[in-house]
Parts: structure tokens; C-alpha cells; sequence
């Protein structure tokens, strides 16, 4: 990547000699040489910069150079934001980002009506996605990355796996003199406006500061990069709200709650045994009195209560890379980075309001590797070898502060004792929310592909493979220390789900087991193409990719298969007595894998177009 000369000589013609012309990123420009009659010693040179105009490719593509990285505004200094500058490109979170099972930096974006896990993301050739939901892990800071590239459309054979875009980027290289560049940037609240909605100031202080350098190893033959950029991030989000219970109410008087200027309008009486709206505290029930310890008290007649969940979080980026020239036509170099984001849990053993939603703890770890070797075999036959690993830990955890079910009082199983997993969970109608739900979801990656191009007269023919193979651990408690549901029917009138609760009658209590899952996936793909250069304005593409479906193994062996013979019979599993009708597990009479685990060998992707220049 950057700036090239060119110069083409012939023996009774004069030498042609053009600078300025840009590689960019999964570029394969087309330069015109113009030779005149004459001698060797006589010379035609261009100094302008070529703006170099694609002609080879059917893929529509945007380039996203240093300077806009740097230049652009850009918040939290988040390249993968630029992605949004390609055409029809929008960001599509959805239910893709905001589980928390990703690092907070990834990005699902939607590129000309793809969905937002259907975009390819590749650093330095390596594959850069999360396996846990296909969205793209995050990328370096804006002053390691050089550029990328956004493709879409008729993209060539090379591009498979995802049936949206594809973003190509690739990182900053050491140069023969030295380079480096120092930066902090600081937004903080004193210097914005509060937000006319808000009751106070965000309290925001977000400084991110670093720099980077690189330079000669070895002139002319090897050079290094790095870099490293720190966040710290302090601020109080916009105000939440919730219904907790009065004073008056934790003294069994629930006249007020209950009147129409609490539930618009309408007069609210509390179910039978219970007259005027009055409970006697004795019989509260004892694991109510726990969650009562541990809410704060509304001096807001109807309970309403006004409260913030810290959003404290610190975040490191670091980059490395060396590139050795062991010869001119043989390249090597290896990249390595990592990214490190901490938020400590929001509950500080006082307030429960706080362990809900963004008071969740996190503590994430994304680490790449991107190892590569080009070599020019002939002049007109180039190899590109390129080897990846990713890794990424995403813990989610509330501390070893909040209590379970069982320690608060209640005869119910806890499956996640240990400190970190140790939550609980329950939903207050006209209320308030309960505790966020830890987990932890770790997935690592390999990836090796293989690349050819060769030139023959007028044709450029890519060949090629490559094999990746995601895994996924996850451990997701969810439903497995119990759900409660207060939704206010059992003596609150149908709206005061609070009165439910202290007296210890749930609406509805669900458990479940952990979602565990350890799975791998091994993905094979290989292509051929040619790109035919009918005329100065004429190319045609053609190539085909086959990518054969492997079907994913898991660990723990649960798989399942839908008979529709069972379900017209009204057949149930006798391995989980509790399953539909008509699924079977193994195990069960009949069963086979068949279905769970069957390949398919048949996925054959061909592509064709023309690109013609007016």
C-alpha cells in the first residue's frame, strides 16, 4: 500500500516513466503505457498523481485512507465507524449488539441491504470476525490502520463466506526513517451542553491518549511498528426510572400507591385477604425483606424514583508489526494485537437498581494475529500466503457483592455459586428491573489461505483456498438460579406487582439449565477466476467458488432432529419427557444424527460480469 513508479522501457522507443500512482487496499489498477519511437536516453516522465480508476473488478468500493481516519470526527476513535461512509451503508445493532456477548467495539453494519452479520472483515488478510454472532471484532485505532476498503456488489471469487460486503483493511508498516506521532484527546462535560431532558450533567470525562512508532530494523530490509492507545471513560448516563416501595408502604400502607393519582386515574384495591388497602409487615416474606435491605427508599408519594448507573470503563489497544524483504520478490511480515476493556459491576451492595442493564460487569479481551508471506515466483506469477488466529473472552459478571436466590432466603437451587456468575433475576411489573445476566462467551479462530495471481496476455487468472475454523465456549447461566415474575394479579389489583412481591407471591417462577456450547466449524473454500481484458475498454469477469457446507461438531453432544411422524402421532421424546412432540434426541428410538450433522458438498458459487469504460 502507497505510492508507486512505474517505468517501462524498450529497446528503439523512449523510456516511459509515470510517479504518483496509488496502490490502495485489494486494489488492481490498470496503467496505460503510451511508448513513442526514439531513443533510450531519451525520456517522457509524469509527475502527477494518477487518480487510477478501476476497471478489472464488478465490485463497487470506497477506500477510507489515513487521513479521514484521523481527520474525521470520530467517536471513541472507532475506524469501523468510516464503514458507514461506502454507499447504502447504515448501521444495523438490533439484537446483534446490544446481548453484551461481543466486545463493546464491534460493529454490525448493513451494506446495500445485507444484513448486519453478513459483512466480511479482514486485517492484514486475516479473518476479523466474532464467531459468537458473525459481526466484525474490533479493528486498531486510527493511527495503526493505513486504510480499508469497503467492497460491494459483484465482488470476485476470491471474497466468499458472507454474502454481504466485504471490508479489507490493512495496518501501518515501518519505513526506512523513523516515525512517530503522540495524541490525546478529551471530551468532558463542563465544555457541552446537559441535555434538556436530563435532570443533571452526564458527569462525562472520556481521554484517550498514545502514539505510535516505527522505523528501520535493518535498512532497506526490515522494519517495525507499534503502537498503543489508552481510554479512560467516566460518566453517569442519562436518568433511568423505576417505582420502588415507600416508606409508608414498607410499613404496610398502601392507600397511597393504590389511589388514581398513582394509576391514572384509576382506583387500585388489593385482592382479598386484605381490606383498605392495608397489609400487616409480619407477613412480609423474609427473602422480600432481603431485596428491601438492599433498594433504596422513594420519597415520591407513588414511589417513583430518579437513579444513574455509572458507565466507568478503562480500555487498551496495542499493535505490533514487523515486515522483513528477505529478497526482492520474497516478503514476509506478522502483525500481533490486542484489545483490553474493563468496567467494574455498577451493584455496590447497597442499591440493586445498580446491578441491572449497563451496571453489569465486563471484562473483555480481543487478541489477533495476522502472519503473511508474498512472493513473486515470475514476473507474471505472484503467491500470497496468509496465516490467522483471534481470540476473544467476553465476561460478563456482577461481583462477588449480589446475592442468589439461596442466599437471600429462598428454598431455590443455585446452579452459579461462584463469584463473578453469582446473580439474580426478576421482573416487577410497575416496578423495577431486575439484575443483569452474567455469562461468558469465548470463541478463537484459525485461518490459513492460499492465493494466486498470474498473468497470461490478456487474462489475470486468481486461484486459490482457504480453511478457517471458528469455536465457540459458552456458558450463559440465564434461567439457571430461577426467574421470578410479580406482575401484581396475585393480591395487587393487577398493577401493583410490588405488593406481590413483599408478601412472596410470584406470578411465575421459571428454570432452566445454563446454555452451554462448545462447538467448531471447519470452513473450506476454494475459487479459480479470470479476468479477460477484451479490449482498452472491455473486461470480463468470470470465476466460480466452491465452499462445501461441514457440518459444526459439539462438545457436549446435544443434538436433536425433527420427525414428522412423531409430531403427527403426538410422540414425545422419552430422553427430555418435556421436548415438543415430534423432536428426538439421541438416545431416543430412531434417532440419528442425520440432519444435525450431515454435509453438503454442493455449494457452488459462480460469478460473472462485465465492466466497460465509457
Amino acid at each position: 500500500i502507497g505510492p508507486y513508479e512505474l517505468t517501462a522501457t524498450l529497446q528503439g522507443f523512449t523510456t516511459y516513466r509515470q510517479t504518483g500512482l496509488p496502490l490502495q487496499v485489494g486494489a488492481s489498477p490498470i496503467v496505460n503505457v503510451a511508448l513513442k519511437v526514439g531513443t533510450l536516453n531519451e525520456s517522457i516522465t509524469v509527475t502527477a498523481a494518477a487518480q487510477l480508476v478501476e476497471t478489472r473488478s464488478t465490485a463497487v468500493g470506497t477506500v477510507v485512507n489515513e487521513q479521514q481516519m484521523v481527520g474525521l470526527p470520530l467517536d471513541g476513535r472507532q475506524p469501523s465507524q468510516l464503514v458507514l461512509l461506502a454507499g447504502a451503508a447504515v448501521s444495523q445493532p438490533g439484537g446483534l449488539i446490544g446481548s453484551q456477548r461481543q466486545y463493546p467495539s464491534a460493529v454490525a453494519i448493513s451494506v446495500a441491504g445485507g444484513s448486519g452479520n453478513s459483512t466480511i472483515y479482514l486485517v492484514d488478510g486475516a479473518y476479523n470476525n466474532d464467531p459468537v454472532n458473525n459481526i466484525g471484532q474490533p479493528m486498531p485505532f486510527p493511527d495503526a490502520l493505513q486504510e480499508f476498503k469497503v467492497e460491494t456488489g459483484g465482488r470476485p471469487a476470491r471474497y466468499g463466506i458472507y454474502t454481504g460486503a466485504t471490508v479489507n483493511a490493512g495496518t501501518k508498516s515501518g519505513t526506512n526513517a523513523f516515525h512517530g506521532t503522540m495524541f490525546e484527546f478529551l471530551r468532558d462535560s463542563r465544555f457541552n451542553e446537559i441535555n434538556k431532558f436530563a435532570t443533571a450533567s452526564d458527569g462525562l470525562n472520556r481521554n484517550q491518549f498514545g502514539g505510535t512508532l516505527g522505523g528501520p530494523v535493518m535498512k532497506n530490509r526490515m522494519f517495525f511498528f507499534g503502537g498503543v492507545q489508552i481510554s479512560r471513560n467516566r460518566q453517569t448516563p442519562s436518568d433511568l426510572q423505576a417505582i420502588v416501595p415507600t416508606a409508608a408502604m414498607r410499613a404496610g400502607d398502601f392507600t397511597t400507591v393504590a389511589s388514581p393519582q398513582c394509576n391514572s386515574g384509576t382506583q387500585v384495591n388489593l385482592g382479598a385477604p386484605f381490606v383498605g388497602n392495608r397489609i400487616d409487615p409480619s407477613q412480609f416474606s423474609p427473602v422480600a425483606r432481603q431485596l428491601l435491605d438492599r433498594l433504596p427508599v422513594s420519597t415520591d408519594p407513588c414511589g417513583r424514583i430518579t437513579y444513574s448507573v455509572p458507565d466507568n470503563n478503562d480500555e487498551q489497544q496495542g499493535v505490533t508489526r514487523l515486515d522483513w524483504q528477505a529478497t526482492d520478490t520474497l516478503r514476509f511480515f506478522g502483525r500481533y494485537y490486542i484489545a483490553n476493556y474493563d468496567r467494574a459491576p455498577g451493584y455496590d451492595g447497597k442499591n440493586l437498581l445498580l446491578a441491572s442493564g449497563s451496571g453489569l460487569g465486563l471484562d473483555n479481551r480481543v487478541q489477533t494475529v495476522s502472519v503473511g508471506n508474498d512472493y513473486v515466483l515470475t514476473p507474471t506469477l505472484i503467491s500470497a500466503t496468509r496465516f490467522g488466529y483471534a481470540r476473544s473472552r467476553i465476561l460478563r459478571a456482577q461481583g462477588s457483592q449480589l446475592p442468589s436466590w439461596t442466599q437471600l432466603g429462598s428454598n431455590v437451587w443455585t446452579a452459579a455459586e461462584q463469584d463473578g456468575l453469582r446473580f439474580i433475576n426478576l421482573s416487577v411489573t410497575n416496578g423495577f428491573p431486575g439484575a443483569g445476566l452474567p455469562g461468558d462467551f469465548s470463541s478463537q479462530t484459525y485461518q490459513l489461505s492460499q492465493d494466486f495471481d498470474w498473468v497470461r496476455g490478456a487474462h489475470q487468472i486468481s486461484f486459490g483456498g482457504s480453511w478457517i475454523q471458528p469455536g465457540l465456549d459458552v456458558n450463559g447461566p440465564f434461567q439457571a438460579n430461577g426467574i421470578f415474575t410479580f406482575n401484581g394479579t396475585r393480591v395487587g389489583g393487577g398493577r401493583i406487582g410490588l405488593a406481590d412481591m413483599m408478601l412472596g407471591l410470584p406470578s411465575q417462577f421459571r428454570q432452566g439449565g445454563n446454555q452451554l456450547v462448545g462447538q467448531q466449524l471447519n470452513y473450506f473454500g476454494a475459487y479459480v477466476q479470470d479476468v479477460w481484458r477484451v479490449s482498452d475498454r472491455l473486461t470480463i469477469n468470470a470465476g466460480v467458488r466452491w465452499e462445501p457446507y461441514l457440518a459444526a461438531t459439539d462438545d457436549y453432544e446435544f443434538y436433536s432432529r425433527f420427525s414428522r411422524e412423531w409430531f403427527d402421532q403426538g410422540r414425545r421424546s422419552r430422553v427430555f419427557t418435556n421436548a415438543p412432540a415430534g423432536l428426538m434426541f439421541a438416545g431416543d428410538e430412531g434417532f440419528t444424527e442425520k440432519g444435525m450433522k450431515t454435509n453438503n458438498l454442493n455449494q457452488v458459487a459462480p460469478r460473472l460480469g462485465f465492466a466497460w469504460d465509457p
